[in-house]
């Protein structure tokens, strides 16, 4: 493949060159009404590709019919490819240009506009060498622009990283005592070889007197903590546990710095004395309106997308390759205050008022720490926080403080006041702001969905309902009024329905259930209230079920007629033969298979019909075509199943299917057998079992009678 070292002068007058081309080009389709025509033959989308060659540049034309087109043929796009410089132009249907892709995993689909409407839609192709020298070209350039666009992005990204992380302080013996001390959950034990032992709670080596037996009941002898006594001669099970630290520092470019490291506790299986092993796992960096986060990978620190929004451990999930990373641990507090008094942005966000608000016990390690890079992170993009802190939003503020933020299904985060955030005008803001010490992110919900309703029943709508039920009670609303819908949800709730919630959303059900049966008087109390709900829900649904089936029935009743119609029977006609009382809709389309096979039938069981002497087993053809189709079916064998074609050969004269009855249950089906080029071919009993004794010796008689071969397969 040709390498992309073109310079860019020659790229932009290329380009020109090749948007003229397009703008001058001539439709090589020039009857839509036959594209359209092919496409309305069953497929759900076709896509017609036309291929022009004019020296260099090779040019494709789109037209797209699918169903949502009503099967109509509309252009879709244009590109035009330089074959020997690997440049191209694509003019989409509203008759824009694009030259370039960035997004490798849909280059394609960007470029040839036309694969993107449906994964089971018939291309058609004037042209298919021409079409396949296209897609090898579009695709070469593509894939290699993008992997371009990523090189350069990566490397921006990478550049960025060493300038940030080198000049990071390595870390200090104080913060390795300080990740030591962790409360690791080892339990209250001490391991012990001889008189020498080590206690998981209070971290201490200590000497043992006397005789100790494994597993027993004690005390330690240092911190006077009941504790079991393990002894690694006994035990040699290896055990270890792993907490998060955190330290943040200031950075450079006026970053804060939030260092996460995995420090994870080992007691080995021969060893009495704990191994600490201590990695820093991921660097966030953030300031006002930037937010940078790296992980350890392979060596260096690798730019990745922030951390917040990874879910309850979503720490874990940055650099997996070093197994777990738990998000219980401690915070460094050391030059934490200093470095809260000494960064503006740190000051400006509340970030000690956070810390006293959310861990009052500053020193206390054993907590989720996630939950301050969350903060830090949110204040840092989202401006919002600080407005809904400084106007007293309480609830709001400690939903904030876990790091969680606001929906954006609840909020408009790119709001610049915040009733543009809440959604809603400044008289409807200054009623929630008269509640901001109880108000939640759903009450400001309620305020902006149901601004007619009173402030209790807004009030008490927040309490009883969650979001995705917001919808069920609008629809009610359209009927009747606040009080009366929530005085019949109160009085239905007993034994079937415990909550607001389960009866909200039956009512709902019902409600729909009754549009789908046919019109219905909303205003009727008896209707749109019934006393049992669930009495009157399942009615309805049973109604409903079976409005469908009598639907059903018409459609295949419709589908019948026109069958039996396309082949000649009148309706008298239909309704005198065997197939009006036996037809089931999954064989309708085979009907005129069937006939046709029926008007063999007769030739066909004179001259294979055939009965032993003795009478005890017999050969005959069916009676009627369908009666294949019931064989398979009892049989539990595949003749008579659709696709298979055994019908189908059998009236093409390809093949004959016959069965084997017994003289005393001549309908009951015995064994099926399939003749082929005067071949007894297949023997099948029930479940496709091979013949028996009795069935070979007539089959060999019966081969002989009627000057057949006898190769059946066993």
């Amino acid at each position: 493949m040709a390498e992309l070292e073109l310079t860019e002068e020659f790229r932009k007058e290329r380009t020109k060159e090749l948007k003229e081309v397009l703008k001058g080009y001539q439709y090589l389709c020039t009857d839509t009404d036959e594209l359209s025509r092919k496409a309305a033959n069953g497929h759900q989308s076709y896509i017609f590709k036309y291929y022009k060659k004019d020296g260099d540049v090779l040019i494709q034309e789109v037209w797209v019919a699918n169903e949502k087109q009503n099967h109509v043929a509309v252009f879709s796009g244009l590109t035009a490819v330089d074959t020997k410089n690997e440049l191209f132009v694509t003019m989409n249907s509203d008759g824009k240009y694009q030259t370039r892709t960035t997004a490798c995993d849909h280059a394609s689909n960007v470029i040839r506009k036309g694969d993107a409407y449906s994964s089971i839609g018939k291309i058609v192709m004037t042209d298919k060498d021409a079409g396949k020298e296209y897609d090898r070209l579009v695709d070469n350039i593509a894939w290699q622009q993008a992997y371009q666009d990523y090189n350069r992005a990566y490397d921006r990204k990478q550049d960025e990283a060493k300038t940030l992380n080198t000049p990071v302080k390595p870390i200090g013996k104080d913060f390795i005592r300080f990740c030591k001390n962790l409360p690791f959950n080892m339990g209250n034990r001490i391991f012990y070889k001889g008189e020498e032992g080590y206690c998981t709670r209070c971290k201490q080596n200590v000497s043992l007197k006397g005789k100790i037996k494994h597993l027993s009941e004690g005390k330690c002898p240092s911190c006077k903590k009941e504790v079991t006594f393990i002894s690694r001669l006994r035990n040699h099970k290896v055990v270890h546990d792993t907490r998060c630290a955190m330290k943040l520092e200031k950075a450079s470019e006026g970053y804060t710095l939030i260092r996460f490291f995995r420090v994870e506790m080992t007691i080995n299986g021969d060893s009495i004395s704990p191994i600490y092993d201590l990695t820093e796992r991921v660097r966030e960096f953030v300031k006002e309106k930037k937010v940078r986060a790296y992980k350890w990978n392979w060596g260096k620190w690798e730019y990745c997308k922030t951390i917040r929004g990874f879910g309850g451990n979503r720490i874990m999930n940055i650099g997996c390759n070093f197994g777990k990373f738990s998000s219980k641990g401690g915070i460094y507090t050391k030059g934490l205050n200093s470095l809260i008094d000494s960064t503006p942005f740190l000051q400006h966000i509340g970030f000690k008022e956070f810390l006293e608000l959310k861990h009052p016990e500053i020193n206390k390690q054993d907590r989720e720490i996630r939950c301050i890079s969350d903060y830090l992170e949110s204040h840092a993009m989202e401006t919002y926080f600080e407005w809904i802190e400084k106007s007293g939003f309480r609830m709001l503020k400690e939903k904030i403080y876990e790091g969680y933020g606001l929906s954006e299904s609840i909020c408009n985060i790119h709001g610049k006041t915040l009733p543009e955030v809440f959604g809603v005008d400044r008289q409807t803001y200054r009623r929630i702001y008269e509640r901001r010490d109880t108000i939640t992110d759903r009450g400001i919900l309620v305020y902006r969905e149901f601004p007619k309703l009173k402030d209790a029943e807004k009030q008490e709508l927040s309490l009883l309902f969650k979001p995705h039920e917001f919808e069920n009670i609008r629809s009610i609303l359209q009927y009747t009024t606040y009080h009366k819908a929530m005085k019949y949800i109160r009085a239905q709730i007993d034994s079937t329905f415990n909550s607001p919630s389960s009866v909200l959303t039956m009512w709902c059900d019902y409600i729909k259930m009754r549009d789908t049966y046919g019109e219905w008087n909303k205003k009727s109390n008896i209707l749109f209230f019934p006393k049992y709900l669930k009495k009157a829900h399942d009615e309805i649904m049973d109604l409903n079920k079976i409005k469908k089936k009598e639907e059903a029935r018409k459609r295949l009743a419709k589908k019948i007629q026109e069958t039996y119609r396309s082949i000649g029977l009148s309706d008298e006609e239909w309704q005198q033969s065997t197939y009006s009382k036996i037809l089931d809709a999954t064989q309708v389309d085979r009907l005129p298979v069937f006939f046709k096979l029926d008007k063999k039938l007769p030739g066909i069981h004179k001259k294979y019909d055939f009965s032993m002497e003795n009478g005890e087993l017999f050969v005959t053809a069916p009676k009627i075509a369908y009666d294949i189709v019931s064989e398979g079916e009892i049989q539990n064998i595949c003749v008579g199943q659709k696709g298979m074609g055994y019908i189908e050969n059998m009236a093409e004269n390809k093949a004959v299917i016959l069965f084997v009855r017994r003289s005393e249950e001549p309908d009951k089906p015995y064994y099926t057998v399939e003749v082929r080029n005067n071949t007894i071919v297949q023997v099948r009993g029930k479940c496709n079992c091979s013949a028996k004794e009795d069935v070979i010796n007539l089959l060999t008689e019966y081969a002989k009678k009627k000057a057949l071969k006898y190769d059946a397969i066993a």
